[in-house]
């Protein structure tokens, strides 16, 4: 159950903002939105293999749903324990790296001339992400614990 809400969590945090950049201006402390171009932009508008991820948390969801049913008419698939664990873990690398290369430059560059210049930092999206694929890894690793394969 744990590891089909962290991905639905997962599913929509790709959408969120990810990383943000802020104006700021050289020898100052003071810093600002940016406007035009936006300061926000989601993780898969970034980097393109987060639709990878964005299958893989689908399937785990979906695959549980069925798994699950509360009719229980589930269908059980060999190995599911094994294929979230595989699932999870590929999300967990692809997620780590997207949080690891945050953009260097923004669109147009990061210098906007007369001392003002564009910080590129984290927003919530990436956090939740990252967060959310490591605890899908963790609870995927501990059912597979529990119940080892016959």
């Amino acid at each position: 159950m744990i590891i089909a809400v962290t991905a639905l969590v997962l599913v929509v945090s790709l959408f969120v903002p990810w990383f943000k950049a802020t104006v700021r201006i050289r020898g100052a402390s003071v810093s600002g939105f940016l406007i035009d171009p936006r300061g926000t932009v989601s993780g898969i508008a970034v980097h393109g293999y987060l639709w990878v991820v964005f299958a893989l948390a689908l399937s785990q969801f979906v695959m549980l749903a069925v798994r699950y049913l509360p009719a229980r008419h589930a269908f059980t698939l060999p190995g599911y324990r094994q294929l979230l664990v595989v699932t999870s873990g590929l999300s967990c690398i692809a997620v780590l790296v997207a949080f690891v290369m945050k953009p260097s430059t923004w669109f147009g560059g990061n210098d906007l001339g007369g001392g003002f210049y564009i910080v590129v930092g984290w927003s919530y999206g990436a956090v939740v992400a990252l967060g959310a694929a490591i605890v899908s890894l963790s609870i995927a690793i501990r059912a597979i614990r529990a119940h080892p394969p016959h």
